[in-house]
């Protein structure tokens, strides 16, 4: 499939999966009748991808959805706001006033056969109703050249050849020829392993807490991807082969989920079979520390465990991945170390601990934010500061570098003054804190806040939202709107715009969780009440 025709098959198939299912099944009253099909019932286990949708939620899940629709976009009503966007996007049909007594409540969609340029696809709907599915898709692919294989009938596309449709068992298909054929051969073959019984797939499903009221799902199988890359014949095997090396160490097998409650919107990621470092939970647990650790005034906040250690390692994988491609980096960096007389490494990475990011500020004359870095051995830190002194002056003449001065908290350090930057940046080491950062209220904050995240109630409601998970990542949406507005974007109509977006949201946090080999990684979007 070419890449004009595999935009058209999205389109129909947005068109197909959303319109057709998600918006029919709001606009629509109960569930999804006494026939429930399971979409991962018609896909094999082979497959390399595979989403999952509900796409007429029911209950407490349907609830949740019209809630946030209403909340987010001013209308609970989310067969119009489809059919809306894609009025808006050039799509002239509308799907949402059909019946829509014979939608089931999942789709599906998996990729197969993957190349630079095509790909195996096809949306798998379940249906309550096979008569009246095939009345309808009868109905819409009048004029279309009609095909078999197995005793299953389809439509061919007359704008695009490459997409075709038909009523597959208890399925709608939508998709690439050969995804159609793919549906008929799993529904058909006896023998055919069937996605839904894969214990890889289950299991990273299990490992994102997959349950009946999720809204959506999605699972790859890394490995499987790479070999159907490789079957396609249009990926280099050297490089081939750097990506097996690199998956395997994350994990074999992917999920995510994504999913509403009534007052936010959360998607869980989680890898299975990863092959972690020594002390990975431990560097979580030291990343969460260290952003609860940051200036209670912060809002935005990022924790690492372990920096000098994560910074040597990316390095290491770096060199390794230049190695493999013929390149000798690492005697290009010995040669440039040793010509500036700094050894990154003993110099700067020795002595890097826990870290965090912060930023603060509401008003153009507030705002700062910096890096904050446990030292573990401060008379090296010092030292590092001079031999970056001494490298600026060689490297980056036009710099200004002075000491630092007035700057509470600090024992020593130095400011750096660029004539294209409205501020100068510090960077100052007091006790055991490395910190620099742009405006000195942030850095003196960096170096002894007077209040920190860990006692901030919006900081607190946020971690909260992960349920377990230990945080990392924290946004406070409110102080970046009145900053944002403090700059004057709100008298540009398309600023004001996301702003007004923007003023709809509450915080975003994101944190990880380590449990023997398994890796997962949550992400929580809450709305102000």
């Amino acid at each position: 499939m070419s890449t004009p025709a595999l935009a058209h098959t999205r389109r129909r198939l947005a068109l197909s999966a959303c319109a057709g299912a998600l918006a029919l099944g709001l606009a629509a009253c109960g569930g999804g009748g006494d026939k429930d099909p399971d979409p991962a019932q018609a896909v094999p286990a082979s497959v390399p991808v595979y989403a999952q949708v509900t796409v007429r939620p029911d209950g407490d899940l349907r609830q949740n959805v019209e809630n946030v629709s209403k909340r987010l976009f001013g209308s609970s009503d989310v067969a119009a706001l489809i059919d809306k966007e894609l009025k808006s996007s050039g799509d002239d049909s509308s799907l949402a006033g059909r019946s829509s007594d014979w939608v089931g409540s999942r789709a599906g969609i998996f990729v197969s056969g993957v190349s630079s340029s095509s790909a195996d696809v096809a949306v798998v709907l379940g249906i309550s109703d096979k008569g009246k599915a095939q009345e309808s898709l009868d109905a819409s692919a009048k004029g279309e050249t009609k095909k078999s294989y197995k005793d299953v009938d389809y439509y061919v596309d007359k704008n695009d050849t490459t997409t075709v449709s038909g009523i597959v068992g208890d399925y709608a298909v939508v998709g690439t020829e050969r995804g159609l054929k793919i549906v008929v051969d799993t529904v058909k073959g006896d023998s055919v392993a069937k996605i839904a019984d894969s214990k890889k797939y289950t299991d990273a499903l299990g490992a994102v807490g997959d349950s009946p009221d999720t809204l959506a799902t999605a699972y790859a199988d890394p490995q499987g991807l790479i070999s159907a890359l490789a079957r396609s014949g249009g990926v280099p095997s050297s490089a081939l082969a750097s990506a097996r090396q690199a998956v395997a160490q994350a994990g074999s097998g992917w999920a995510a989920k994504f999913n509403v409650t009534n007052n936010a919107l959360t998607i869980d990621f989680a890898a299975t079979g990863v092959k972690q470092r020594s002390g990975a939970a431990a560097s979580v647990g030291a990343a969460t520390k260290a952003l609860e650790g940051l200036p209670g005034t912060a809002w935005l906040g990022i924790g690492t465990g372990t920096l000098g250690e994560q910074l040597r390692s990316a390095i290491q994988q770096g060199l390794q991945a230049a190695t493999m491609a013929g390149q000798d980096v690492q005697s290009q960096l010995d040669a440039i170390q040793q010509q500036l007389g700094i050894n990154i490494d003993d110099d700067l990475l020795s002595w890097m601990g826990d870290a965090g990011i912060f930023a603060q500020g509401t008003s153009i004359t507030s705002i700062g934010g910096a890096l904050v870095v446990q030292t573990t051995n401060p008379a090296k830190t010092k030292t590092a500061i001079t031999k970056i002194t001494k490298l600026l002056g060689q490297v980056a003449p036009e710099l200004k570098v002075s000491a630092a001065r007035g700057v509470q908290g600090a024992d020593s350090g130095i400011q750096i003054a660029d004539p294209n930057l409205p501020f100068p940046i510090l960077a100052v080491v007091g006790g055991d804190r490395f910190v620099v950062g742009i405006g000195k209220p942030a850095v003196e904050a960096g170096l002894s806040p007077s209040t920190t995240l860990a006692d901030s109630a919006g900081y607190k409601q946020a971690a909260n939202a992960l349920q377990g998970v230990d945080p990392t990542f924290y946004l406070d949406f409110p102080p970046v709107v009145t900053l944002l507005r403090a700059l004057g974007l709100d008298s540009d109509p398309t600023a004001a715009g996301t702003l007004t977006a923007l003023s709809k949201l509450g915080s975003v946090s994101a944190g990880t969780k380590t449990s023997g080999t398994t890796v997962h990684t949550k992400i929580v979007l809450t709305l102000p009440e």
